[in-house]
């Protein structure tokens, strides 16, 4: 039975640690992304901050970075399939964010502009009601 619950301790104990670990990769993830936002390379921020939240899926500061990254890259009036799938891909990450937490100021903001910026009256109007 003592054998049991040491074992049982030990297992608990690697589980916290291993989430530990999780959270400090994802910060790591999450400081070198900011470094490369800083730098204008948003596409190399999208890849760290996807690393950040990946490791740690409840990291809103890391999603809301995602989602900025993936609008910085979006190029309002451009009409290309891959210039969508960046309003989409922030869009998306937003819409996350907003699903933790309803009343986030940035996120309802950022979608507005992305609608303005896509020239979705409606749907910004109702951003801004929120």
């Amino acid at each position: 039975m003592m054998r049991k619950t040491v074992l049982i301790l030990g297992v608990a104990g690697l589980t916290l640690l291993s989430a530990g670990c999780q959270q400090l990769k994802s910060r790591d993830q999450l400081n070198k992304g900011v470094n490369a936002f800083k730098s204008a390379n948003f596409a190399e921020a999208v890849e760290h901050f996807k690393t950040a939240v990946e490791l740690q899926p409840d990291f809103a500061v890391a999603r809301l970075y995602l989602a900025t990254a993936y609008m910085q890259q979006y190029i309002p009036g451009a009409d290309s399939p891959e210039n969508k799938q960046m309003a989409q891909a922030a869009h998306d990450q937003f819409m996350k964010v907003l699903e933790k937490d309803p009343k986030d100021k940035v996120a309802i903001a950022s979608i507005a502009s992305l609608y303005l910026n896509q020239n979705k009256w409606d749907e910004a109007k109702q951003c801004t009601r929120s």
